[in-house]
C-alpha cells in the first residue's frame, strides 16, 4: 500500500506503506528502505476475492499550508458490519504526508485478530494476535488470545469469532492501511466473552477527518475528529475527493456522504440488521 503526494513547488514524494520513502526536487533523487519484515500472505476463499482502493484527495495549496501549520494530520476510520451492538470503531490510521495531490491505495486483506483486555476507551490492550481470514471462516480464539482458523465453515455472511477460552476477550477487523507500517491495523473492537461468538463483515467503507487532535492509529473514536466524509470504494475501487480548510470537503461521486455530528459510531459500526 502507497500514499504519493506532490506538492504546491513540483517537489514530489512518495511514502509507502512498509515506510520506504522516496523524495525527489531539484534533480535530486533520495531513496530510504527499512529493513525487510514478513508479511502473511491471503489464500483466497470461496468468499473473498482480494482486491485493491483507491482514494484520490485534492487539496489548495493554501489548505495545505494551513493544515500544516495548524498541526492537522489525516484521520482515517474503517467500516464494519457487526451482530455486537457494544463495538467501537478505531482509528485505522493518521498521517501529515498530504499534499497538494494525494492518492491513498490499499490491498482489500481482511484479518481477523484478539485482544487479551480492553481499555478504559474501549479499545483493545494487552496481547494480540491475528490473522487472515475471509468471509465464510471461523476464527477460533483461544487462551491468550491465540488465534487459529477452524477447518470448519461457518456462516458465508460473516467472520465469526469464536471463544475457545473461559476468560473475557475482545476481537475485531483489521486490513493494511495506506499509510503506516507494514502490518495490519486494528478498526473496531468488540467484546468476546468466554464461549461466545461475534460475527462482522468488513464493509469497503472508510471515513476521513482533517484533525488537531493527537489521535494514533488503534485509538478508540466515538465523536467526530473534525468535519468527516464517508467513502464507499466497493462500487468502483476509487474515489475522488477535494478539501478545503474554509469550504470542507467536496465530491461528485455518489458514494461519498457526509457524517453528521452524532453519527460516527452509527456510520462506521452497522449492525446486521
Amino acid at each position: 500500500m502507497t500514499a504519493s503526494t506532490t506538492g504546491a513547488a513540483g517537489a514530489a514524494s512518495t511514502v509507502r506503506g512498509n515506510g520506504a520513502a522516496t523524495i525527489r526536487g531539484n534533480g535530486t533523487t533520495l531513496t530510504t528502505r527499512p529493513p525487510a519484515t514478513a508479511r502473511t500472505a491471503v489464500v483466497p476463499t470461496p468468499y473473498t476475492t482480494p482486491r485493491s482502493y483507491t482514494l484520490t484527495l485534492t487539496l489548495p495549496p493554501a489548505t495545505v499550508s494551513a493544515l500544516a501549520a495548524g498541526g492537522f494530520r489525516l484521520c482515517l476510520m474503517h467500516a464494519v458490519r457487526c451482530d455486537t451492538a457494544d463495538g467501537v470503531p478505531l482509528v485505522w490510521a493518521t498521517t501529515t504526508g498530504y499534499a497538494t495531490a494525494t492518492s491513498l491505495n490499499w490491498p482489500a486483506e481482511p484479518y481477523g485478530y484478539a485482544a487479551t483486555s480492553r481499555t478504559a476507551d474501549g479499545s483493545p490492550g494487552g496481547a494480540r494476535d491475528m490473522r487472515p481470514v475471509g468471509l465464510g471462516r471461523v476464527l477460533d480464539v483461544g487462551a491468550n488470545a491465540l488465534t487459529s482458523i477452524n477447518p470448519l465453515p461457518g456462516d458465508p455472511r460473516y467472520v465469526t469469532a469464536r471463544s475457545t477460552a473461559s476468560a473475557p476477550m475482545v476481537c475485531g477487523a483489521a486490513e493494511h492501511a495506506p499509510v503506516g507500517p507494514d502490518a495490519p491495523a486494528p478498526y473496531c473492537c468488540f467484546p468476546l466473552h468466554g464461549g461466545a461468538f461475534v460475527f462482522f463483515t468488513p464493509l469497503p467503507q472508510v471515513a476521513l477527518a482533517f484533525t488537531a487532535l493527537p489521535l494514533a492509529a488503534g485509538t478508540a473514536v466515538r465523536h467526530l475528529p473534525g468535519p468527516t466524509v464517508l467513502a464507499d470504494v466497493g462500487a468502483s475501487g476509487r474515489v475522488e475527493l477535494g478539501y478545503d480548510i474554509d469550504a470542507g470537503w467536496s465530491w461528485q461521486d455518489q458514494d461519498v456522504t457526509p457524517v453528521p455530528l452524532n453519527g460516527l459510531t452509527r456510520a462506521l459500526v452497522v449492525p446486521t440488521g
